[in-house]
């Protein structure tokens, strides 16, 4: 993928391309060939979410940390950051599931509970906001802005 992602100039537009460069970079990952760095990764993950291909930013997310698990290597916070976002703006996923997802990535993953981190808790306030938005219980307007607040 670093041969095919060297800058955001070079990451093509059109959905079908994209698509086939995040299974080819999913692909390699699962294989256990390295790619990019992080500004390649991040730049490359923002293009799919341009695109509301949030299913692929998702998978390549996943596959990245599970390569990192499996070389033993820290996985960095950013990065589940950006799989709890992928997660919790996925059309393809229902609203009740991505939802709570996202929150449990948050919980298990970047300490939500006593983090201090602002993007680790516009997040969280995120994900309620959207959450009310769907489901219209109270709690969870009350729960967005006491993370919102707090960030």
């Amino acid at each position: 993928m670093s041969e095919q992602i060297k800058n955001e100039t070079q990451i093509p537009n059109d959905k079908k391309t994209l698509i086939e460069m995040a299974r080819s970079a999913i692909r390699s990952y699962r294989g256990g060939v390295k790619d990019s760095n992080d500004a390649e990764f991040k730049d490359f993950v923002s293009n799919l979410e341009h695109h509301d291909l949030f299913e692929y930013s998702v998978e390549l997310i996943l596959s990245k940390i599970e390569y990192h698990q499996r070389l033993g290597e820290s996985v960095k916070l950013k990065w589940y950051q950006m799989l709890a976002k992928s997660t919790y703006k996925d059309s393809s996923l229902p609203a009740d599931f991505k939802f709570d997802k996202a929150i449990s990535i948050l919980v298990e993953c970047c300490n939500l509970l006593q983090s201090e981190d602002c993007e680790t808790l516009g997040l969280a306030g995120a994900v309620y906001k959207r959450k009310w938005q769907y489901d219209f219980q109270h709690k969870n307007l009350v729960v967005s802005r006491y993370y919102y607040k707090k960030g």
